[in-house]
């Protein structure tokens, strides 16, 4: 009897997995075509959760702080709870089919509901259309169907028919099957697009998860073949930690990348243009020819000197770092370079390892020594803060005071690749709300 018992529920355990292993989200992937060049997949429970809001049975409850004008919270609080009664709202995936056609579809619960949201909310009925019902609101065209809804932002002759007929021709979840389940683990928002459109190539899918934690935003990001293996940040290599200890622990903006030959150099000057201004973007193009031979670590890093630092942004408000390791004959090079560059514009003093440059209060000192080429701008002291990073691969942050993006809360953002996966959060120091409640009370101040 109780072998009997055990293989009943030995057999109801398999039923539940296989019942399991394919979610709602995977039904819809069913139904996207598998030349789609991005999918997302949307949790909007959770999103709401996110915003502060929270549904009470067939209520919801928005936060009192957020001060948005009355008609607007009633109606919100009016359509959400109703648009939850019509439509499964934690499993709706949206497909980028092409520069002109994008569509979002659902499973349907109550379709009256569904139409009567519509209707009451200035959308107009355009009858059957290719064996749906549809309405027009706002340039979008919504579907309702046998079950599934659809809403579509593209041509009229872009349909549900239209879709499903490039679906017999292959669907996302059978051609992709590794990629539709990292899409179904339901988190609150997960997105792949593929690499044909972002020039990374055929073979490849960059996927993310942007999740709510612990009132920050997380988004994991990672590069990933049809077949669901993960493809290695090739370009990038571990930080060294003695290039790391540079890096001052009062920096706000922080870069430091472990190279490889195959960096986008290009790309290194536009972000040293950006965080240095005009000079220091010129001094790195004289110099890049040189330090583009490095095979070890690089780092940019920045600390604000005066209150106008963040709202008026320029060279002379920020002191900076930037350093890459290189062997002595090309840093000897590089070194050249730069005091060919900045001889031009700023007095120029000898000194061991290097020069100063300076003027109108600015001073530059480019140095190589001990394997490492730098350019240091102000007072800059060592610090210890990178220290923890030392085993990663890339590292961005940025600390940015309350008032500079947000009236009551500083900002803060972490990003860090290792081997495999980006992980970025952004969080609000200080605070106790979710970060999209605290975005939506500053935008209805």
């Amino acid at each position: 009897m109780k072998k009997k018992v055990l293989q009943i529920a030995l057999l109801v355990g398999a039923m539940a997995a296989s019942l399991c292993s394919c979610s709602r989200t995977e039904e819809l992937l069913a139904t996207v075509p598998a030349s789609s060049q991005g999918v997302i997949a949307l949790n909007l429970e959770s999103v709401a959760s996110a915003c502060g809001f929270e549904f009470k049975d067939t209520t919801l409850v928005i936060p009192a702080s957020l001060r948005m004008p009355d008609d607007s919270r009633a109606r919100i609080e009016r359509i959400l709870p109703e648009l939850r009664e019509a439509v499964d709202i934690s499993d709706v995936v949206i497909s980028t089919v092409d520069n002109r056609n994008i569509f979002a579809t659902f499973l349907l619960k109550d379709q009256e509901i569904l139409r009567n949201i519509l209707t009451q909310n200035g959308a107009s009925s355009l009858g059957d259309k290719d064996g749906f019902d549809a309405y027009g609101l706002d340039g979008i065209t919504v579907y309702i169907g046998d079950g599934q809804g659809w809403a579509v932002n593209g041509s009229d002759s872009y349909t549900p028919k239209t879709i499903l007929a490039e679906v017999k021709k292959g669907n996302f979840k059978k051609e992709y099957p590794e990629i539709s389940s990292l899409l179904s683990e339901n988190k609150m928002i997960s997105i792949a697009a593929t690499g044909r459109s972002m020039n990374l190539g055929a073979d490849r899918w960059v996927c993310a998860d942007i999740q709510s934690k612990n009132n920050d935003i997380v988004l994991v990001a990672r590069s990933i073949d049809a077949e669901g293996k993960v493809i290695a940040n090739s370009s990038l290599k571990s930080l060294d930690a003695s290039a790391l200890s540079l890096v001052p622990d009062n920096a706000a903006i922080i870069l430091a990348a472990g190279l490889t030959k195959d960096i986008d150099w290009n790309s290194i000057l536009v972000i040293g243009a950006f965080a240095g201004g005009f000079q220091t973007g010129g001094m790195l193009e004289s110099v890049i020819p040189y330090i583009s031979k490095t095979d070890g670590t690089i780092e940019l890093a920045a600390a604000p000197i005066n209150g106008d630092a963040w709202t008026a942004p320029s060279i002379v408000n920020w002191d900076f770092v930037f350093a890459a390791q290189m062997n002595a004959a090309d840093g000897a090079s590089a070194l050249k370079a730069a005091r060919d560059y900045l001889g031009g514009m700023f007095t120029v003093t000898d000194i061991d390892n290097g020069f100063v440059a300076g003027m109108q209060g600015m001073n530059f000192r480019v140095t190589s020594a001990d394997g490492i080429f730098s350019i240091v701008k102000g007072d800059i002291k060592s610090g210890a803060a990178m220290k923890e990073f030392s085993g990663d691969r890339l590292v961005v942050k940025a600390d940015i005071p309350r008032g500079v993006l947000l009236r009551n809360s500083g900002v803060s953002v972490v990003s860090v690749t290792d081997e495999s996966d980006t992980e970025m959060t952004i969080s609000l120091p200080g605070s106790d709300k979710p970060l999209l409640q605290a975005v939506l009370e500053e935008i209805f101040r």
